[in-house]
């Protein structure tokens, strides 16, 4: 799974550079959750001198820690469920945690992608990540003209910059 992600970012740290893996569509614009990931990975890979995911030995190789946000529902939960029964070590994040409770995961965790607080709560308690699965989001129905524009602000702060 690892091969396929793409990275949007690179963060460099002394001699060598760290590339944290997320899973997204090329050429999206990290948003905040993502460049705090990278932050923290930049500084691990500096103070512990492991750079990428090259010191697993080779029979850890296919397992990787992901952090997966939007885990109460849908897809972000159904990814939690299918890449924990795959073996990976799945940190499972959502606004409410306690609705992750029957989540068999590694690390349940609150997190509202649109505070910077939260994200930096959420980061230091999840610890090294190698992938970011960035789903939190959500919609808002109707015709545009009659679209509340407080919740289209609430809508492009979460989805976009979240």
């Amino acid at each position: 799974m690892r091969g396929n992600a793409a990275s949007s970012t690179r963060a460099e740290t002394g001699r060598r550079s760290v590339t944290p893996k997320k899973l997204c569509l090329p050429g999206v614009v990290p948003n905040r959750l993502d460049q705090q990931i990278y932050r923290e990975s930049a500084e691990t890979a500096a103070a512990t001198g492991r750079y990428g995911l090259g010191h697993l030995e080779e029979t850890e190789a296919e397992v990787a820690r992901a952090l997966i946000t939007g885990c109460s529902t849908g897809i972000g939960r159904a990814t939690a469920v299918e890449l924990a029964k795959r073996g990976h070590e799945v940190v499972a994040t959502a606004r409410r945690p306690e609705v992750l409770d029957d989540l068999d995961v590694a690390q349940r965790l609150a997190l509202d992608v649109t505070s910077d607080a939260s994200i930096a709560a959420a980061v230091a308690a999840a610890g090294p990540i190698d992938v970011l699965v960035n789903n939190a989001g959500f919609g808002v129905e109707g015709p545009i003209e009659s679209a509340p524009l407080d919740e289209v602000r609430r809508m492009f702060e979460t989805n976009v910059f979240g």
